[in-house]
């Protein structure tokens, strides 16, 4: 990544010409491919290490003070790894043993149950290299090293597999608009609609009868377990 460190000159006016040979002047070489991007930024492509050292070094193109450095994502790969030889180690002891095997991040998985923190065995390594390695040395080990895949969390219901962008609107029948408040709407995941629909019945029960919570579900449980019965039977 590169971008002009004047505010008053940006790289976007310069000549495309004049700017791409200076740009591999400064590479020692013909360079893969510049795109260029918003906020007066260029992404440079090379072909090698040793045109990125070079590029890093260059402090100007064109007379145009600037500033190189490396992509936050793209020169870097991460990868998951399952081991329990590691829980005893820090993340910071992991990240120094493996340093050696290009590994520049850990990051230890945790899970929260029954409101307790539990570290599992499971670890995100970040490398400093674009191809993901399939194993790792680790001492006397070799560990299979998998393709790390973010997991999708829904932000509505806290679980993971899909996303909060799969959403249902349910609305009050209109006989239920008559207990409830005309303004009342659930919106829920997809996935739990069916667990929205009881909760939304039981509630209805609940108001219509004027019981508490756990009689209206015992109600609503034993309504519905008739109607199954009936329909099984005809």
């Amino acid at each position: 990544m590169t971008s002009s460190t004047d505010d008053h000159k940006s790289l976007h006016r310069l000549n495309p010409f004049k700017l791409a040979e200076a740009i591999d002047n400064a590479a020692n070489g013909k360079i893969v491919n510049v795109t260029k991007l918003s906020n007066n930024f260029l992404l440079l492509e090379t072909n090698s290490a040793k045109q990125s050292q070079a590029l890093l070094s260059t402090k100007s193109l064109e007379g145009i003070p600037v500033n190189i450095t490396p992509h936050n994502s793209l020169n870097f790969t991460r990868g998951v790894i399952k081991t329990r030889d590691l829980q005893d180690m820090s993340e910071e002891d992991i990240i120094a043993e493996l340093y050696s095997e290009g590994v520049i991040r850990c990051k230890r998985i945790k899970i929260t149950r029954n409101s307790q923190i539990i570290q599992t065995n499971t670890y995100i390594l970040t490398f400093n290299r674009l191809q993901l390695p399939s194993v790792i040395n680790m001492g006397y080990l070799r560990v299979r090293v998998e393709k790390y895949i973010p997991s999708l969390r829904c932000t509505k219901c806290q679980k993971f597999g899909h996303h909060f962008s799969k959403l249902e609107i349910i609305l009050p029948s209109v006989l239920e608009a008559v207990f409830l408040s005309h303004h009342l709407k659930y919106q829920v995941c997809l996935y739990n609609a069916t667990t929205a629909r009881t909760t939304i019945q039981v509630q209805n029960v609940s108001i219509m009868r004027k019981i508490t919570h756990l009689p209206a579900k015992h109600a609503q449980n034993t309504k519905k377990n008739k109607k199954s019965f009936h329909s099984n039977t005809h």
